[in-house]
């Protein structure tokens, strides 16, 4: 007779069930692990594929086909695990298979996490702007309009109601522009007058001989709000070429001069790019407005004397590269490691769907010192062309980043490059702004100095 099977001893049966257990973890692990190296993949190297998971990397889901999404999505979730089941159909998976599983998959892993060594280009922000004795007093007065922690002044401008709507018309076109002033006077007098306080703010300021900014270099740090400077510029604008119009030429440049001195003051300590654009505004217009003036009016050699002076003083050149590099501080304050790759504040339009999963997947998606070498080499070859004025070969170059994103480079550190392409403005713009308000100041002192005395 044949002898009854011993069954397993009650020893044995939970180190057989664990080992059982051990091994399915190991292979679920390994599944979803090259789930992931097959979207990376993906994602990286096919544009097909990168053009259908566009909605989880843009703000825009315009054009895209939801049938090719959901495609390559099924494609990266299913194949690992159809891969799996047809190993396993007719033999269970050994521990042999699973090591040499995880002794392939386990290299792609270290090297998508390998980070360059070090940051290439550090540039801290008092590079740009150096503190200096008595910063901190111009600055005070300076962020009582500012959009954070305005001063009960700010906040009573938020909501008064000018009289006039402002026109598209400037003093650029002079015709247009003094239609309007004759049209709308007795308007524009009215809001003068209401603007008072923001008019004895802006001659405060003005009284210092620099405009400090303090700023922190953070994309989050306060900011000067643009609605007290652009309503102001536009009024003191129009009032000046009112007494233009009405021949009292020194009293228009009078009223004008100080907005202008404002703005050529608030650009050199900038620290953040809406301040400068602010600055650069604030210029055009009131350089404009002089040259109006001047089409009508002679002045004094106290007021050509105190013109010159104000448009004196300027490098172009640096000014565009500094313009380029002016944020490039703050992108340090998003990267500062891999776990906050999913709170930083320039991810929050796509953290609502792909939050959690990337504070444990951010060692493979994201690499700090590599991110801030791709920002700081893309910004400083920017910076040199817009330096050189070389804007045909800026604007081509500048729209590089924008487009990296949807072409094919390579799953390394695709988080990064995402990063960077959301925090780089569109410049090209911005440069040309910067070059055209250079050349009108500098054809405008250049007029002022040809004066006859």
């Amino acid at each position: 007779m044949p002898t009854p099977e011993t069954p397993p001893s009650s020893a044995a049966r939970p180190a057989f069930t664990a080992r059982r257990i051990l091994k399915s973890v190991l292979a679920i692990l390994l599944t979803l692990a090259c789930t992931l190296l097959l979207g990376l993949a993906l994602v990286g190297w096919s544009p097909t594929a990168r053009e259908a998971m566009a909605p989880l990397f843009s703000y825009s889901t315009q054009g895209v086909s939801g049938v090719a999404l959901a495609l390559t999505v099924a494609f990266i979730l299913v194949t690992p695990a159809a891969l799996l089941i047809l190993l396993t159909r007719r033999r269970p998976l050994s521990w042999l298979g699973l090591a040499l599983g995880w002794t392939l998959v386990l290299p792609a892993f270290i090297w998508l996490a390998w980070d360059d060594p070090t940051v290439r280009r550090s540039l801290a922000i008092e590079e740009i702007s150096p503190a200096f004795d008595g910063a901190e007093k111009s600055y005070a007065v300076l962020m009582r309009y500012s959009k954070q922690h305005p001063s009960p002044e700010a906040q009573a401008f938020a909501g008064v109601k000018l009289s006039v709507p402002w026109s598209a018309a400037g003093p650029h076109e002079p015709e247009k522009w003094q239609e309007f002033l004759v049209k709308n006077r007795p308007g524009l007098e009215a809001d003068w007058a209401t603007l008072a306080p923001q008019r004895n703010w802006l001659a405060e300021l003005n009284a210092f001989p620099r405009i400090a900014d303090l700023a922190p270099a953070r994309f989050d740090s306060n900011l000067i709000t643009f609605q007290v400077w652009r309503t102001l510029s536009q009024r003191t604008c129009a009032m000046a070429s009112q007494l233009a119009l009405d021949g009292r030429g020194d009293d228009a440049l009078a009223t004008v001069l100080p907005m202008l001195e404002a703005g050529r003051k608030l650009e050199p300590s900038s620290r953040t790019l809406v301040r400068t654009m602010i600055a650069v505004v604030v210029q055009r217009m009131t350089q404009q407005t002089i040259v109006f003036i001047l089409n009508r009016h002679t002045p004094s050699p106290a007021l050509r004397e105190r013109l010159t002076a104000a448009l004196a003083k300027g490098n172009a050149a640096a000014g565009a590269r500094r313009l380029v590099l002016l944020e490039y501080p703050a992108f340090f304050s998003v990267i500062p490691d891999r776990s906050r790759f999913s709170t930083t504040p320039l991810l929050s339009e796509v953290k609502s769907r792909i939050t959690k999963p990337l504070e444990l997947l951010s060692p493979f998606l994201f690499l700090p010192n590599a991110t801030a070498n791709l920002h700081g080499d893309h910004l400083y070859s920017l910076a040199a062309l817009a330096e050189a004025r070389e804007l045909g070969k800026f604007s081509v170059r500048s729209q590089d980043i924008a487009d990296s994103f949807a072409r094919t480079q390579g799953p390394k550190n695709l988080g990064g490059k995402l990063l960077v392409v959301m925090a780089t403005p569109s410049f090209d713009k911005v440069v040309r702004t910067h070059w055209e308000v250079e050349d009108d100041r500098a054809a405008l002192l250049a007029r002022v100095q040809a004066l006859p005395h």
